[in-house]
């Protein structure tokens, strides 16, 4: 009889021994998964801090004409700023431009470069010019710059 009360009892403790490791296995899964989606937010945020940019002024004419400051604690390269996004949003109107020397597209040169080695530095303004098929007509027209998750707006008019 005691020797069955043994059995039991030791079935019963491998039972929950086997079930509170199932369980601190299932919650260690969920704490890294937590861990990994904290650690992405950080990075996007590091992101955004690092990548800041204003848009100082725009101005239409066969083009649109923008200045863009670097107002982040970072550098941006040549590659990150050429996959950037422009966006020339009216009332009537969008139009999405991609980096090219051809239209509908944009380039850019940095206004002053201060350390001469080609990268949009913190404090460096850029000179965007857009390039369009045809002329905005008159109107509002909102200027949006999107480089990397930094996104900088601008309201101009044209006419």
């Amino acid at each position: 009889m005691a020797g069955e009360y043994i059995v039991v009892e030791s079935i019963f403790i491998i039972t929950v021994l086997l079930a509170v490791s199932f369980f601190s296995t299932t919650i260690m899964a969920a704490f890294q998964d937590i861990q990994q989606a904290e650690k992405m937010r950080l990075n996007r945020l590091k992101e955004s801090i690092q990548n800041d940019v204003t848009i100082i002024f725009a101005v239409a004419s066969d083009g649109v004409v923008i200045w863009a400051k670097n107002t982040g604690e970072g550098d941006i390269s040549p590659g990150v700023l050429k996959s950037s996004d422009l966006f020339l949003i009216g009332r009537r109107t969008y139009q999405y431009l991609r980096y090219s020397n051809t239209p509908p597209g944009w380039n850019y040169s940095i206004a002053y470069d201060i350390n001469g080695d080609g990268v949009w530095s913190r404090g460096e303004t850029i000179v965007i010019y857009a390039a369009l098929t045809e002329p905005l007509p008159s109107g509002e027209y909102v200027a949006r710059l999107v480089v990397g998750q930094t996104r900088a707006e601008y309201l101009f008019s044209v006419g």
